[in-house]
């Protein structure tokens, strides 16, 4: 495996300029001027030998500048980082993908988006220490362990308090329910704005606390042990190899609890939930649906038609009609509200919560759903209750589970030849319990629909009317997502591993602090990105979705990605010489869990965290340089 790995990509150390190709041109340079001082002919000798140097150089390329061939190395961090961003994103966007699925929606909210979330960072842990000088190459790991869990709770940390922030009242009240919510536009106001998350980030930040205790099962026995504290330490292989051997039982320790802690904080997202737990998980699900919707990846009866129908069949009024769309099934019609709010105010120019007939037409085809004039025409007489020749917004949302309902039903039924096939995601009967005749929203008719120009907008492998068929396919797509992602991720992490260590001896830095600054940026950048997006929504749920996204990203790196690292101290006989970046660790960590903690984030708070990330670069080099921790 690795003599294929090996052809596929460059070794930077052999480009000009690295230790391999410095090696080689310095051994030519010396077997050249020994055989040219050993001739005792003369010219003759001298000249040949310099012949065969010159050549040998050109094939090792020796007269190429150390600087190109820094450049190359730059080139291939540019090129490996750039497909571990496209990795990560395709596990990321193929987890969300699989939200949407409703009987795989809890296991995948809990378990599968967790552990994906974590595997970039912890395959470049575990290829950091899988070569043959595992303890001066793991730095790449523990850099990227540590550069992530840093990053992930600062820097997108406060960009989320700024873009999410609102008037904060007086007496401590986010203006979540006014209109505007920030006043004036762009208020920058250190403690008069800010956010406001629900209780669950608090949970969270304990939750990443606990989790750090790994650390301390290493560290306190690192502390007394091996060439810790040492100048001469690190270089005598002895004292190295004997600290090594004490401390290779308390990694087992250490990896151990992350086992045991991993389990444990699965266990809870399935098991131990809250009502706000489930309150968080939908609301990331509805975020999901959006997103989906919007890239023309789902259509709105797709994404809805489960959960509506399940809401319908569970109900007390078994059989919902026009007047009762809202009532009865609150929860799944409430979160289609607060979508469909965003779509309408796309139309809705003059802001008066009404569109006209032609804007329905365009709303819906937003929305995934492909109709012909003649079903725009029924639909609006229905939706227009009050004769006003549009369609207001309420009016819009008290029907629309009725349109969905409908709509999907009758795809399900026009498009299976199997009525007592088993039951799936969104299978659905006319007669089953909890399905009424919804002949007065949609009338019943032929499902060819007239082509036009928004069709090519939807991907064609998605592209189907079918609900039951859309999901299917859904499923499809994620998993090759994340398939690809995660093989692109195992491919590229070793030769991006030795990049960075490259970069650091080139340079003469600590290939730590390289993989700090520059691996996050390839394994996470997506996250950063995410919370931004959900914060700027302005919502208590969406700045919940975000921080604590973040929070389970740190307790993900503090368990999975800390487990791994563990494994290899253990397996391979390494000594833990990270004492400052532990330190760094911890230390942020109890920042955040403070910050965690508080009932409002106010602006000024978001400066505070930010400048968590520098500082704790500046710990490290205080600890490693200037007080010899390590």
């Amino acid at each position: 495996m690795s003599e294929i790995l090996a052809k596929l990509f460059i070794e930077p150390e052999t480009l000009p300029g690295g230790s391999a190709w410095s090696s080689t041109c310095l051994a030519l340079r010396e077997l050249s001027t020994a055989g040219a001082n050993q001739s005792s002919i003369g010219g003759a000798s001298a000249r040949l030998a310099s012949q065969q140097y010159e050549v040998l150089s050109e094939a090792a390329r020796c007269t190429v500048s150390p600087a190109f061939g820094f450049f190359q190395v730059l080139l291939l961090l540019i090129v490996y980082g750039g497909v571990l961003f496209v990795a990560s994103n395709l596990i990321a966007d193929g987890s969300e993908l699989l939200l949407l699925v409703p009987s795989l929606r809890s296991i995948v909210g809990s378990v599968v988006l967790p552990i994906l979330g974590a595997v970039p960072d912890g395959a470049i842990v575990l290829f950091s220490g899988l070569g043959p000088n595992a303890q001066e190459e793991v730095g790449v790991g523990v850099g990227a362990l540590a550069g992530s869990t840093i990053m992930l709770l600062t820097v997108p940390f406060a960009q989320s308090i700024w873009a999410g922030r609102v008037n904060i009242s007086p007496a401590g009240e986010a203006s979540y329910g006014a209109r505007p919510k920030l006043s004036p536009p762009g208020n920058l106001h250190p403690t008069s704005t800010g956010v406001q998350p629900n209780t669950m980030v608090a949970v969270s930040g304990r939750i990443m606390l606990i989790t750090a205790v790994p650390y301390f099962i290493i560290q306190i026995p690192a502390l007394f042990s091996g060439s810790h504290g040492r100048q001469d330490g690190a270089a005598s292989a002895s004292v190295v190899a004997a600290g090594a051997a004490t401390q290779k039982w308390w990694a087992f320790a250490g990896l151990v609890c992350c086992m045991v802690a991993f389990v444990w904080y699965l266990w809870y997202q399935i098991f131990a939930t809250t009502p706000v737990d489930d309150e968080f998980r939908a609301s990331v699900v509805d975020q999901v649906k959006a997103k989906a919707i919007r890239k023309h990846d789902l259509s709105l009866t797709a994404a809805f038609f489960s959960d509506l129908h399940e809401a319908a069949t569970q109900s007390s009024a078994a059989s919902p009609t026009e007047t009762t769309a809202l009532h009865g099934t609150d929860s799944a019609d409430q979160r289609l509200r607060d979508l469909l709010r965003t779509f309408f105010r796309t139309y809705d120019q003059d802001g008066d919560g009404r569109i006209s007939d032609s804007e329905l037409q365009y709303l819906m085809l937003d929305l995934g759903e492909k109709l012909t004039p003649a079903e725009i025409s029924d639909m609006l007489k229905t939706f227009d209750a009050d004769g006003s020749g549009d369609v207001c917004f309420n009016e819009f949302c008290r029907c629309m589970p009725n349109y969905i309902l409908s709509r999907g039903a009758r795809t399900l039924r026009s498009g299976s030849a199997r009525a007592d096939a088993a039951p799936t995601d969104t299978e659905a009967t006319a007669g089953a319990p909890g399905s009424p005749s919804y002949a007065a929203v949609v009338r019943d008719g032929p499902q060819v629909h007239e082509e036009d120009d928004e069709e090519e907008e939807v991907p064609e492998d998605l592209r189907h009317d079918d609900p039951k068929v859309q999901l299917a396919l859904i499923k499809k797509r994620a998993f090759t997502m994340m398939g690809l992602g995660t093989a692109m991720v195992l491919l590229f992490s070793d030769p991006m591993c030795s990049v960075l260590n490259s970069i650091g001896g080139r340079i003469g830095v600590d290939p730590f602090f390289i993989s700090f600054i520059l691996a996050p940026l390839a394994s996470n950048a997506s996250e950063l990105i995410a919370a931004g997006a959900y914060a700027a929504k302005k919502t208590k749920r969406t700045i919940t979705i975000s921080f604590a996204t973040l929070l389970g990203a740190a307790i993900m790196n503090n368990t999975f990605c800390l487990g791994i690292f563990l494994l290899l101290v253990w397996a391979k006989g390494l000594e833990w010489q990270f004492t400052a970046e532990t330190m760094a660790i911890l230390v942020v960590e109890a920042f955040m869990f403070y910050f965690a903690s508080k009932r409002n984030l106010v602006t000024r708070d978001g400066y505070l965290i930010l400048s968590l990330f520098p500082l704790s670069l500046l710990l490290c080099f205080f600890l490693q340089n200037v007080v010899g921790l390590n």
